[in-house]
């Protein structure tokens, strides 16, 4: 793959992290439960955890995978888990930064 396709590439994952950060932050709030059913939580952080890395964002992917593991192994701990998505919040935050429209 050409780099300007990378680039573009990475730019529209950029801009999807605004809608990301949003979500995530309402999970943080817990106007979003972390649980239920559909395990919106796990999907978007699981998500995440798969694809930053491939646009360069490897520091994001590690700490959604740091979060997602936290969340398997004691979802009922959300202490844990929280502090783990405030830094993930925090790389997404800069990541949907540098998004250019």
């Amino acid at each position: 793959m050409t780099d300007d396709r990378m680039e573009t590439l990475g730019n529209r994952f950029a801009l999807r992290c605004r809608t990301h950060l949003e979500e995530l932050r309402r999970f943080r709030t817990g106007e979003l439960p972390l649980g239920g059913e559909g395990e919106a939580f796990h999907l978007l952080v699981h998500s995440l955890a798969g694809t930053a890395g491939m646009f360069g964002f490897e520091e994001a992917g590690n700490r959604a995978a740091e979060v997602e593991t936290a969340f398997l192994a004691t979802p009922a701990d959300t202490g844990a888990v929280m502090r783990r998505l405030d830094a993930l919040i925090a790389d997404i935050e800069k990541i949907a930064s540098s998004a250019e429209r």
